[in-house]
């Protein structure tokens, strides 16, 4: 640290040099954060009711991101199917508005 550097100055530098050390010890190659379906797995899991298509065994539903599908440890897949709109909300959110308004 020289002296015209305030302690500010000091402490964001070494943030910075701490923060890519820690970008550079990575063991994933360049543009890999491991955040990837392939690395981190599903990010969204649930017990499916539907039975496997193909041995008739237990499915897990899956999801990545905003896509969802069924799988079994067969192999199996399928699309899941979306869920249906609750056919109470626009009244709920009508009822809402109101009741804020007055």
């Amino acid at each position: 640290m020289s002296m015209t550097d305030t302690p500010a100055d000091f402490i964001h530098a070494t943030l910075r040099a701490i923060g890519k050390a820690r970008r550079d010890m990575s063991n994933y190659p360049p543009g890999v954060t491991g955040n990837e379906f392939a690395i981190a797995g599903p990010d969204y899991e649930k017990e499916s009711d539907l039975p496997c298509g193909k041995c008739g065994g237990p499915t897990m539903e899956l999801g990545y991101r905003h896509e969802r599908w069924i799988a079994c440890q067969c192999g199996w897949t399928t699309d899941a199917e979306e869920d249906e709109p609750d056919p109470d909300r626009a009244y709920d959110e009508a009822r809402d508005r109101m009741m804020l308004d007055e």
